[in-house]
């Protein structure tokens, strides 16, 4: 197997350019955290993204999630092939104060994934209508993913025919008021447009930066 990932290695070695992005992401799986690293260059007019690494970000018992401990992950990982982390011209990832960090430490342009920033909006947009969302729970709401409160409003939607039709007061103590119906309404209608964007930007399709600004600014002035 050491052979193996060490062939391995060597084959993407040689396909790594002298200078490349980075594509990082991080999730903890039982107290464990771990980060998931890509190589982004472009060959032949067309972007590669390479997986180098998958791996705990520390070896040893000391819980050190900083931005240090990543630089120093990352240029670690990048000795495996041949490469030190000057080679790093770009990071890409989620737009938290680490990865920020990161960036700053390398001197490096921070490029932040473009779906997360859609759902920090999304979810700063609906904060207001918080107490109404909660009397649609049908679907749990995710705090961090705003798609399950929009599969939350659309499900009523769709039951809502059969709901009308029941004479049940104790249920309809439960119901939402017309004017709430209404709010409901144009919530559903925004949800739509950002699910739309959403798709848009994770499309197989290459996105420039300048494809996601001009999503953005439709977003803003629909």
């Amino acid at each position: 197997m050491r052979l193996l990932v060490r062939e391995v290695e060597t084959v993407i070695a040689n396909i790594l350019p002298k200078s490349f992005g980075i594509i990082f992401d991080g999730w903890t799986f039982r107290s464990e955290h771990y980060v998931a690293v890509f190589a982004s260059f472009c060959h032949d007019g067309k972007t590669h993204n390479i997986l180098i690494a998958m791996a705990p970000i520390i070896d040893d018992e000391v819980d050190d999630h900083t931005a240090s401990s990543h630089v120093k992950f990352l240029d670690t990982i990048l000795s495996y092939y041949g490469h030190i982390k000057a080679s790093i011209v770009y990071i890409m990832g989620d737009n938290c104060s680490v990865n920020c960090a990161v960036a700053d430490q390398l001197k490096v342009p921070m490029v932040g994934c473009a779906r997360h920033r859609l759902n920090l909006a999304v979810n700063l947009l609906l904060a207001d209508d918080d107490d109404l969302l909660e009397k649609l729970r049908p679907v749990l709401r995710q705090d961090t993913r705003w798609s399950s409160t929009y599969a939350m409003v659309e499900m009523y939607f769709e039951l809502k025919e059969y709901l009308d039709n029941d004479d049940d007061d104790e249920l309809t103590v439960f119901m939402p008021t017309r004017r709430e119906e209404k709010q409901l309404k144009s919530i559903l209608k925004n949800l739509k447009m950002f699910e739309s964007t959403s798709k848009k930007l994770q499309s197989t399709d290459e996105i420039t930066l300048l494809d996601v600004r001009d999503l953005f600014v439709d977003s803003t002035e629909t």
